[in-house]
């Protein structure tokens, strides 16, 4: 047989990736494994049967010199083993032909001792993090200003910038990875009947979540939390989706040039950092895409939440939560210290006049901004501060708006998420309009010239 080598090596990696394929794996999984044993192969210029631990050791400290991050070295290992566990496979038989044509027989050279072990939740380089809040707000402000930039140069570049704009947006608010929102269609969103104000934006539907191993894509719903999302969201389907030229094209984010965007497209390297620089310049922080969705601790509480040192925290003194809510000095500070509340001016009413006031719950979008998705991540933190609740009574404060809340649990509240009660209640009240006020015009503009990205509002405006 003409270069017996070379065809075994080559029959080895078909029969691997047939069994890959066997058990479900993704392609593009079995098209990574096979380029690093390629790979591996072409450093040390043996042939598998020949493959020692030694070489396995040289290959990786060269990775490490090179500076090839945790991870990375630890999946080539990976798929080196398990490309070693099928020729070495007593069930196939790689190892009598080898033994047959070259003399010799491939051995597991992967073993415990000269392995990196996952150890670490999260093994990216410290320098990587989540956004801050601020940071998070300019970027999301720096895409809504690349629309009206691509307007004033002339170019018709706005259009795509729009799309990113909203992205990112929609990435954050529901906290999807990239491909989970690039694979997202007009109808993944259904309303939820414990938050009607959302309106047919109460609930994401992802149907091609990260799969597990040998697995389809999962699927999950998404709980909206919020408020400006929807508006985001149905301000793209109904005034600037349409203008991209795909009648036949169910996707939420289409391009130019395809019915979908690419996932190459999904990735924020344009924040512009305090100092002036961007990230994507190799200058500023390296923040990436998967950053708007989790940081690297995402499994633990943020820092922002603070738990409880030891005791309860729930015993504040009443008077000082009510000056709070009330707005009032606190009693300890130094300005207006032994101040008589009584003196202050009343208010008059000097006419009467029908206004409506009305309360909004906001401890979702509270959750949200410190990390906390799921209602019962709320249980013990509370528990820590004296507050028993189950977590079905939990479900209920966080997903509907309380009509009677004891003042010990806002207190505890308040002091969990380092935030004042008007954080977690936003009153308004305004004159009843009649509904002869609600009429308009319909003047015809030109969409490209006027229409604006809906501001994330995760911060106040400055």
């Amino acid at each position: 047989m003409a270069h017996p080598a070379e065809q075994m090596l080559q029959a080895m990696l078909e029969g691997w990736r047939s069994q890959q394929l066997s058990r479900g794996l993704n392609v593009t999984t079995i098209d990574s494994g096979e380029s690093v044993v390629r790979r591996f192969h072409a450093h040390n210029n043996e042939w598998p049967w020949l493959w020692t631990p030694q070489m396995l050791d040289d290959w990786v400290s060269d990775l490490r010199m090179r500076r090839s991050s945790w991870s990375t070295v630890r999946g080539y290992q990976g798929a080196v083993r398990r490309f070693c566990w099928f020729i070495t496979d007593p069930a196939y038989s790689w190892s009598v032909d080898c033994e047959r044509f070259f003399g010799t027989h491939p051995v597991q050279i992967c073993q415990d001792n000269n392995m990196m072990v996952h150890v670490a939740e999260a093994e990216s380089v410290p320098a990587k993090r989540a956004f801050t809040a601020q940071e998070l707000q300019t970027f999301l402000d720096y895409a809504d200003a690349q629309v009206q930039s691509a307007r004033t140069a002339g170019r018709k570049g706005w259009l795509g910038a729009f799309r990113d704009a909203v992205l990112f947006k929609v990435t954050y608010a529901w906290g999807l990875r990239r491909n989970e929102t690039r694979m997202l269609d007009v109808a993944d969103f259904g309303s939820n009947p414990k938050a009607a104000e959302f309106g047919r934006y109460g609930v994401c539907y992802v149907r091609h979540g990260k799969a597990s191993r040998g697995s389809p894509p999962k699927r999950r719903g998404v709980l909206t939390v919020w408020d400006w999302a929807p508006e985001i969201v149905e301000e793209w389907i109904t005034q600037v989706r349409g203008c991209y030229d795909r009648p036949r094209s169910s996707a939420l984010f289409p391009s130019e040039r395809a019915d979908r965007v690419d996932l190459s497209q999904i990735q924020p390297d344009l924040l512009p950092v305090s100092d002036g620089t961007r990230a994507g310049s190799g200058v500023g922080l390296p923040l990436a895409a998967p950053l708007l969705r989790h940081p690297p601790d995402r499994g633990r509480v943020r820092c922002a939440v603070r738990a409880a040192a030891g005791r309860s925290r729930a015993r504040l003194a009443h008077l000082d939560l009510h000056l709070r809510v009330l707005g009032l000095p606190d009693r300890d500070a130094a300005a207006g210290a032994g101040q008589d509340p009584r003196s202050a001016p009343r208010f008059e009413r000097t006419e009467l006049m029908p206004r409506n006031a009305s309360y909004r719950w906001l401890l979702r979008n509270m959750m949200a901004q410190h990390g906390l998705y799921a209602t019962t991540a709320l249980v013990p933190l509370l528990a820590d501060r004296g507050i028993d609740l189950s977590p079905s009574q939990v479900h209920r404060l966080v997903t509907q708006e309380p009509e009677r809340l004891s003042m010990p649990i806002l207190a505890a509240l308040c002091d969990i998420f380092t935030c004042t009660p008007s954080d977690l209640i936003e009153i308004t009240a305004a004159a009843a309009q009649s509904a002869a006020a609600a009429g308009g015009d319909n003047n015809v503009v030109d969409l490209a010239a006027t229409i604006k990205p809906t501001r994330a509002r995760i911060r106040p405006a400055p």
